[in-house]
């Protein structure tokens, strides 16, 4: 798992250093940069808290590449906003059933 997620890091440094100007859709908005990183305790929380189990190579992502931000389009949601229905909105009354 180590290698991929070096192997991540170093494309999406070249990225950035290949698209200076942000031309690449979305890029305006993320700028290639990745949220902080999630501890293991904050991960058992959220785990803890919407009855869930994370596969263990999100989790790996989650702690040491970033939560969210930079990724495809207009970049990856951070973790918290997989509970909503409608990612346009974030309405606590568009929670998906039983994420509260």
């Amino acid at each position: 798992m180590k290698e991929e997620i070096e192997r991540i890091k170093d494309k999406l440094n070249r990225l950035k250093k290949l698209d200076r100007n942000f031309d690449a859709f979305g890029s305006q908005r993320h700028k290639y940069k990745l949220n902080r990183t999630k501890f293991e305790e904050e991960l058992i929380d959220f785990e803890k808290a919407h009855s869930i189990s994370l596969p263990e190579e999100y989790r790996e992502f989650l702690k040491n590449i970033g939560n969210g931000g930079a990724g495809p389009y207009y970049g990856l949601e951070p973790i918290e906003n997989g509970r909503f229905t409608d990612l346009d909105y974030k309405r606590e009354e568009d929670l998906i059933s039983g994420l509260v």
